[in-house]
């Protein structure tokens, strides 16, 4: 498996970069399996596919603050992202991982995470709801999955050095949520794991046995992408 740590100034660029890299592994017929790390430099609200932003985000709060709101292609939460939040993107061949269902992709994937970040923490990390970790019962990390005929993008955050106070001035609270969550608000709900983004990718890394660096970035279909979709409103406000 390739990996690489690259992170576009735009929040929709970031975004049309993951789908760029699910196409080119589906076109060949899953042989381009891909680990990628970002992580993003200024704060973006990004929606799960299906939920209705005007449910899930404080668009007053945003539109005021000129925070910009995207919507991404795989199902999950609306997430607020920003500096302290690495995200990772995991491209997979589904026969050869044996990933056939959503269910078996979630354990897969998840089992691999909660064990490349075990020695990171002297609490047990716990794998709750479908695809969050947690210490203690705070989560620090959420992921979520987009599904073609041969290859699976499994993507997802990990907060180590974020402002979880912004979490609550952006997004709205959960209609939709775990019952280990509680009903609690965001700060109450969420931590930071405390290590270095470095350290985070090295394990992550080690794990999947991504060895082999990608030296460069599709970037022409990553702009084309990124105009046409993740900076159409009518993607964004669909529903």
């Amino acid at each position: 498996m390739k990996y690489f740590n690259f992170t576009f100034d735009s929040p929709a660029h970031n975004l049309a970069l993951d789908e760029v890299l699910l196409d080119l592994c589906e076109r060949s017929s899953g042989n381009a399996e891909v680990l990628r790390f970002w992580e993003p430099r200024t704060y973006s609200v990004v929606l799960g596919y299906s939920k209705k932003f005007r449910d899930e985000v404080n668009v007053d709060q945003c539109e005021k603050d000129r925070l910009p709101i995207h919507r991404r292609i795989s199902g999950g939460g609306t997430v607020l992202l920003g500096p302290g939040c690495l995200n990772y993107s995991l491209v997979l061949n589904i026969t050869r991982h044996n990933l056939r269902s959503i269910t078996l992709t979630n354990t897969w994937v998840m089992q691999k995470l909660q064990s490349a970040l075990a020695s990171l923490t002297r609490t047990k990390i716990e794998i709750q709801g479908h695809t969050d970790l947690t210490c203690s019962g705070f989560k620090f990390s959420g992921n979520s999955q987009r599904r073609l005929h041969h290859s699976v993008l499994f993507h997802g955050t990990i907060l180590h050095h974020f402002d979880i106070a912004e979490c609550g001035k952006y997004l709205a609270h959960p209609k939709l949520q775990p019952p280990y969550r509680s009903n609690r608000n965001h700060s109450d709900f969420l931590r930071n794991l405390a290590c270095t983004p470095e350290i985070l990718q090295d394990n992550i890394r080690t794990v999947f046995q991504a060895e082999t660096p990608l030296n460069s970035v599709p970037d022409k279909l990553v702009h084309d992408l990124a105009k046409n979709r993740y900076e159409s409103v009518d993607w964004t406000c669909r529903f």
